[in-house]
């Protein structure tokens, strides 16, 4: 199936600093789970350049007598790299695999003095090739290569010119991320009366504007090319779309929506992750509850007292969505069943309470007209349950890896690592449970299958009662010279009766082997259709942050999701030179 792409800017008005790089993963892992390829074109934190260029000034470069220009360049492109580097960092965490791909790297061949240049060329079957791995390409944007390999700069705001270029070239969407919901007719940031956001401009108009959002020689590019483009707000449902279209302005300026009221339950690895998480988005989110067993623990680990709360007193906060990461199946499931009874959305993490409950817990939210979401409950930061959502074909089989821990101890075990240590190792990072045996056992891969067989075929199956090698399978396994790797392997199938086959089993793999390739806490899964062709998934599936991320992806799809107003109207304007006079 042909993946639809997308590269995303992202400009030094929304990554300030490092503190930022979350908001950026948000954004990128919004788009992987609605099947996108992405490409990241990141600017420098802000000041950076100008302090490049300060820098390199004070060691002798002289533009304007082209003295030192070549150098200049490279200094200042290294404030990209930086920020490219750190994003890729932040993504690992967050299990998110991806790939930083140097402009030089990728042959991006810029024409003109070093400093003001335009792009010319781009080697894009290196980007394709690495977005068909299921890899997130990272790009410093701003500058390229000139005919002698050395560094050229695209001028101020050059990353925006990046951005178009490469989405030119990959036939790729592209959505240019600033600090605001798209262009204004006016800087909304001044006092005074709200301005109106612009839903679509015109080039010409875009042109006109005294203080334009995007760099002008981008958008001549854009013009030319016949190039239309968004530019917007991370997280956003609004933005403004760039093109050869009359311009169309909101009739009415968009109130500011208050934060979603979240009330969290359980503050473990997953729930301390998420937590930490929505207090870096107070804009979408406010925290009025947290559900603790120990009050004291969770204190003296910074957590204002005014959260914290039983679970019995959190369920009775007013909010307007729980996340539960407490576990478990009655406890969890008497809670998830207070909460939507009380007009809540819920979003859980907890795969053995909506693999025993699901059923029931669905039908309710959809007799509230609410929404439960459980995304981290199946494959971490993989997008399993949303690329099933979103297929138009029936599916035939499901296979792969579903549980990081117990692959992490396999990796382990043929590396020659002791059972004990491969568990206590796995605990350390995060990926195991105090207990592991569900992991160990198979229960934890069988319990994402009746999840995948609810969403992929309309059958409900009990976790129990799917077979799979028990945990002293795994604990006694030992490489050999034959078959040097083991996977368990987590597979469902139409049985072609209106049924499915169902196991879980620990299987030797060749080095070759496609599943081989998933390594540590990673899952990977493949999902064949009925006309043959596969979707392969890979990420991290287990630990703190890949979880967070995946509940995340939840939060803020529903944010999204009460944020839309289809119904606004909108007035067309003629010209916006009329408008603005």
């Amino acid at each position: 199936m042909s993946q639809p792409l997308i590269v995303l800017k992202f400009g030094s008005s929304v990554l300030r600093t490092s503190s930022d790089l979350p908001q950026a993963v948000h954004e990128i892992f919004r788009y992987v789970r609605e099947g996108f390829g992405v490409v990241a074109v990141v600017s420098a934190f802000e000041g950076v350049t100008d302090r490049l260029i300060a820098q390199a000034k004070s060691l002798g470069a002289d533009p304007e007598h082209d003295v030192g220009v070549s150098g200049l360049a490279a200094l200042v492109a290294s404030g990209e790299r930086e920020t490219a580097a750190a994003l890729q960092i932040v993504l690992s965490q967050s299990g998110l695999e991806s790939n930083v791909l140097d402009p030089l790297s990728a042959d991006l061949r810029v024409d003109g003095n070093g400093l003001e240049g335009a792009p010319s060329g781009l080697a894009a079957d290196r980007l394709r090739g690495l977005l068909e791995k299921g890899r997130i390409v990272i790009v410093p944007g701003f500058f390229g290569a000139d005919a002698e390999g050395s560094v050229s700069l695209l001028g101020r705001g050059g990353s925006d010119w990046t951005a178009l270029y490469v989405a030119s070239q990959l036939g790729a969407h592209c959505r240019l991320l600033k600090d605001t919901d798209g262009i204004y007719e006016r800087d909304p940031n001044r006092e005074g009366a709200t301005p109106l956001r612009f839903e679509r401009l015109s080039y010409d108009d875009a042109l006109s504007l005294k203080a334009p959002v995007v760099q002008e020689s981008a958008l001549q590019f854009a013009r030319f090319h016949r190039q239309t483009f968004e530019v917007a707000q991370p997280g956003s449902v609004l933005g403004t779309s760039v093109g050869h279209h009359a311009t169309l302005l909101e009739r009415q300026a968009v109130p500011i929506q208050r934060a979603l009221r979240v009330t969290l339950l359980g503050l473990g690895a997953v729930g301390r992750g998420v937590y930490e998480r929505l207090l870096d988005d107070p804009r979408r989110f406010e925290v009025v509850a947290v559900a603790v067993r120990d009050r004291a623990r969770h204190e003296a680990a910074g957590v204002p007292s005014r959260l914290l709360f039983t679970l019995r007193d959190a369920l009775s906060v007013p909010a307007d969505v729980v996340v539960e990461a407490i576990g478990g199946v009655e406890e969890a499931g008497e809670a998830l069943t207070q909460a939507l009874r009380s007009g809540c959305h819920v979003v859980s993490a907890n795969k053995a309470v909506i693999a025993a409950k699901g059923e029931a817990l669905q039908a309710l939210a959809e007799d509230e007209n609410i929404s439960l979401s459980y995304s981290a409950a199946v494959g971490g930061v993989v997008p399993v349950l949303e690329t099933i959502a979103g297929l138009h074909e029936p599916v035939t089989c499901i296979e792969g890896v579903l549980n990081g821990t117990s692959n992490f101890v396999l990796d382990r075990l043929a590396q020659g690592v002791s059972i004990s240590d491969a568990v206590k190792e796995a605990q350390d990072l995060g990926y195991a449970e105090a207990d592991p045996v569900d992991d160990l056992s198979g229960l934890d891969a069988a319990r994402k299958l009746t999840l995948l067989a609810r969403d992929a075929f309309g059958v409900e199956l009990d976790a129990e009662a799917i077979g799979r090698p028990g945990r002293t399978a795994i604990e006694t396994w030992r490489p050999t010279n034959a078959e040097p790797l083991a996977r368990l392997i987590a597979r469902v199938a139409s049985d072609g009766k209106g049924g499915v086959a169902a196991s879980v089993d620990l299987v030797p793999v060749a080095p070759d082997h496609s599943l081989a390739q998933c390594r540590g806490a990673n899952n990977g899964l493949v999902i064949t259709l009925r006309s043959g062709s596969t979707i392969a998934l890979r990420g991290r599936g287990a630990g703190r942050w890949p979880t967070s991320e995946s509940v995340m992806g939840d939060l803020l799809e529903l944010w999204r999701k009460l944020q839309r107003q289809p119904d606004r109207s909108s007035s067309v304007i003629g010209e916006f030179e009329e408008r603005a006079s």
